[in-house]
């Protein structure tokens, strides 16, 4: 992965909209170096804020199952959500105007 600590600790301060206020922090993405494919979820799921890393909980499995059935490794994938803090409501989409807060800032 390319090295990003500048840009993670700006992403992980970010106080853009109330979202960042009711989750445990900005999830960064996650830039590989030569990466053909880039994934991008929709918002952090339940052990993403904490940790910090996109798509490590229950999507991130099945995202790994996914990339393992067309033969490619997790490794050679950047990865980011959509919007980078979790909505306070478990699994809930995140509204239009938290989206065209956060993608043009991290996206």
């Amino acid at each position: 992965m390319s090295d990003l600590s500048e840009l993670w600790g700006d992403n992980r301060a970010c106080s853009c909209c109330d979202l960042r206020q009711q989750c445990a922090g900005p999830v960064p993405g996650q830039l590989v170096g030569g990466a053909e494919l880039f994934f991008v979820a929709e918002a952090p799921g339940a052990e993403e804020g904490p940790k910090g890393v996109p798509l490590v909980g229950k999507a991130g499995k099945f995202f790994d199952h996914l990339l393992a059935t067309i033969d490619i490794k997790r490794a050679e994938v950047s990865v980011s959500n959509t919007v980078h803090c979790r909505p306070s409501t478990s699994n809930a989409t995140p509204k239009p105007e938290y989206i065209n807060l956060c993608a043009p800032l991290w996206l």
